[in-house]
């Protein structure tokens, strides 16, 4: 059984705390209190704590955990304190620790001396990490002679206070007593996970050996950590040792962190030995081989590596011909691959468009015609988005004028051949892809160039705003908070083009461009817009009304919370509907590399489960791309518009609980707290750095081996639900 389920279940389990199909009415009621981030009239979800139905205490501690207001740390101090059932004490201490204040530390530290559940103080142990102060590293106990259970937990308060930046000495050395005690399989993994994720070179060093004996551990996933944590040391020598065993190297993670931890050497370092990076190329490089299914995701590492270490060195093709002719071959390559008992040739453009960024971010300006030809050869447009943004690294910032002329014969090429919406200002989905990647060229190229070319591209950003593209709305936006475009005339200008665009938006088409707008407009405190902002306060989207509050904030210096008409996400929640789900919580996600089957958590995150099959249910996400890779991390989809800015028009809460993120869990995308919609991930490999951080809904039960293959651009074909694996 994974980790991942034991943590969460095992408690229920032994507390004999049912998972119910259905809420009751006071689960309900806590649910929407949760959901409004209120307390309630009379501070309702507090009179919750008294409950003699341990269910509702729980429920209404999960809510408090998720609201996270400090001013209740006192409420669920006192319930972890003095309840005398250990399932509460355990949900109070989870509560706690999500809420960072000095009670919260003063009431761990207590709770911690008179504990006695082995349970409820491996929690307390977690939930210390996450809020405590530097002192309390030291409540973390250094003898690992206790049972496993404890040992796991001791290495999680340490994980925790290490991503706080708390760590010293003594707490790695506790990590390495773990490891060479014998531990368990998850212990061993959270431990190493724990070094690489919180480590630096001085406090890694000491274990260096230790580490080194990690690279021959039977289990890929150690491996993979172990270079991680040996990577931040610095050492050529490891460096180079490590490249040399890619070779024998079975486990596709392992070879990725290998290319990974080349991003913490200088140019200097390795500039003498670009033999050896070469030899590390071809050993990974199994572009003929069609059953190696990971190969993309080690090259894709490679570029990512090389792109970093070269890239500010303006080194020429002539001195480099090696390096070139390597980039030059991926960026034209073609994988093959075993898809259904068939060798067929997979899309990997976006991997021939990285080396193409590779190339231009190492060579620069000597690119120039190569990449134009190449834009102008290619009838692939995502293709084409990445020579354009080949262009941003160039030195000559005038290249945005010729890449316009480029983008102009384009156009025209394109609606000889293709039927284009002439009432949009971009007409086709294709020549949006290489507009979104212009108006990240042109942020590029404005501090390159002179006061003329300012003024051009800033005239060019007011246009883009007609477009109603997020993307492209949200890039020119960018640009235009440059100091150097803040001249009082042009800045006037910009308040006239927000005071006629802003207004012409409607709700619910534009929630994404309102939001865009409403937080550009507080931050450059544009006065003009102030009634309209206010009109907004009585939305009845709340991320709306607290964006226009926020911005009148900033823009007046007064505070507009309590004109907000709106605090509830959920006002017309179907809980006939959810109780279907909790039948049919297995899901089946179509993709054309394979079925990934996840189990939903519709007990934990009722809401967020709730959002994603009612938008599976309408087709929402069939012949949606992942959109976004990242090799030994996860994978992500869910957006419509492939751009990563695309959501439903709407936004959800964030459901946050004790769920762990190991390998296979189904996670939300957000740009913040609250701010979820439409986009989800799976990760490759535990990443618990986003434990209650992002809302955890589902995990992988088959088809890992999907996820893995997975690449940008991959489909989402059809997701179904049912009630069996």
């Amino acid at each position: 059984m994974k980790k991942l389920t034991l943590l969460l279940f095992s408690f229920f389990i032994i507390t004999n705390v049912s998972l119910s199909q259905s809420f009751s009415p006071e689960e309900k009621e806590i649910l929407l209190l949760q959901d409004s981030r209120t307390l309630g009239e009379n501070d309702k979800l507090l009179s919750y704590l008294n409950s003699d139905n341990k269910d509702i205490v729980s429920r209404a501690l999960f809510a408090l955990a998720n609201i996270q207001n400090s001013s209740t740390a006192d409420e669920i101090g006192t319930v972890m304190l003095s309840n005398p059932n250990e399932y509460i004490r355990y949900m109070a201490a989870y509560a706690i620790g999500q809420i960072s204040c000095e009670p919260s530390q003063i009431y761990l530290r207590t709770a911690l001396k008179s504990e006695k559940n082995m349970y409820v103080r491996e929690q307390l142990m977690e939930a210390i990490g996450k809020v405590g102060a530097a002192e309390d590293l030291e409540l973390v106990p250094s003898d690992v002679s206790n049972i496993d259970y404890d040992k796991f937990y001791s290495a999680l308060s340490i994980l925790r206070f290490g991503l706080r930046k708390i760590k010293n000495e003594r707490s790695f050395q506790i990590l390495a007593d773990i490891l060479n005690s014998n531990p368990d399989a998850n212990t061993t993994m959270l431990s190493l996970y724990t070094l690489w994720r919180t480590g630096d070179d001085k406090l890694l060093k000491p274990h260096t050996d230790l580490l080194k004996k990690y690279l021959k551990d039977t289990n890929g996933l150690n491996r993979s950590y172990a270079i991680a944590a040996l990577g931040k040391l610095k050492d050529t020598k490891i460096l180079f040792d490590i490249l040399a065993n890619l070779r024998n190297e079975p486990d596709w993670r392992a070879k990725v962190n290998s290319f990974n931890i080349i991003n913490n050497f200088t140019y200097e370092q390795l500039k003498d030995n670009q033999d050896k990076l070469n030899e590390a190329l071809a050993a990974v490089d199994n572009r003929g081989i069609a059953n190696d299914s990971n190969v993309v995701s080690e090259l894709f590492a490679y570029l990512s590596s090389i792109n970093r270490l070269y890239s500010n060195q303006n080194l020429t093709i002539k001195d480099n011909k090696g390096l070139y002719d390597r980039l030059e071959d991926i960026s034209h390559t073609s994988i093959q691959q075993i898809i259904g008992g068939k060798i067929k040739d997979v899309d990997v453009t976006f991997l021939r468009g990285e080396a193409i960024k590779t190339l231009g971010n190492i060579f620069k300006d000597e690119m120039k015609n190569e990449l134009i030809e190449r834009f102008q050869k290619t009838e692939d447009f995502d293709l084409k988005a990445d020579i354009i943004r080949a262009f941003s690294s160039f030195n000559d910032g005038k290249i945005f004028r010729d890449v316009r002329a480029l983008l102009v014969i384009q156009v025209q090429i394109y609606g000889e051949t293709h039927t284009i919406d002439k009432e949009k200002y971009i007409g086709a989905e294709d020549l949006a892809k290489i507009y979104r990647a212009y108006t990240e060229l042109i942020n590029a190229c404005l501090p390159k160039v002179d006061l003329e070319d300012k003024n051009t591209i800033r005239l060019m950003c007011y246009d883009f705003f007609t477009s109603k593209d997020v993307t492209m709305i949200a890039n020119s936006m960018e640009t235009l908070k440059d100091s150097s475009l803040q001249l009082a005339p042009w800045k006037s200008e910009t308040e006239q083009v927000l005071q006629f665009e802003f207004p012409s938006l409607k709700l619910p088409q534009d929630f994404d461009l309102v939001n865009l707008y409403t937080d550009f407009i507080g931050e450059m405190k544009i006065n003009g817009l102030n009634a309209n902002l206010e009109a907004n306060l009585s939305s009845e989207q709340y991320e709306i009304t607290k964006r226009s509050a926020d911005a009148l904030k900033k823009i007046t210096g007064n505070d507009y919370s309590d004109r907000i008409k709106n605090k509830i996400y959920n006002k017309d929640f179907d809980w006939e509907y959810l109780k279907k789900i909790f039948d049919n919580k297995y899901v089946s996600v179509k993709t054309n590399k394979g079925l990934i089957k996840i189990e939903l958590f519709p007990e934990v995150t009722p809401f967020t489960v709730y959002n994603f099959v009612k938008l599976s249910e309408k087709g929402y996400y069939n012949g949606t791309i992942f959109h976004r890779v990242v090799p030994n991390f996860v994978i992500q989809g869910g957006d419509p518009t492939a751009t990563g800015n695309g959501g439903p028009g709407y936004s959800i809460r964030s459901e946050f609980s004790q769920l762990n993120y190991f390998t296979g869990a189904v996670g939300m995308a957000s740009s913040g707290k609250d701010t979820e919609g439409s986009q989800w991930f799976i990760t490759h490999s535990p990443q618990l750095h986003l434990d209650s951080r992002y809302t955890l809904f589902g995990i992988v039960v088959d088809g890992q081996d999907v996820v893995d293959k997975t690449q940008i651009g991959d489909k989402i074909e059809s997701i179904t639900f049912s009630n069996t694996k």
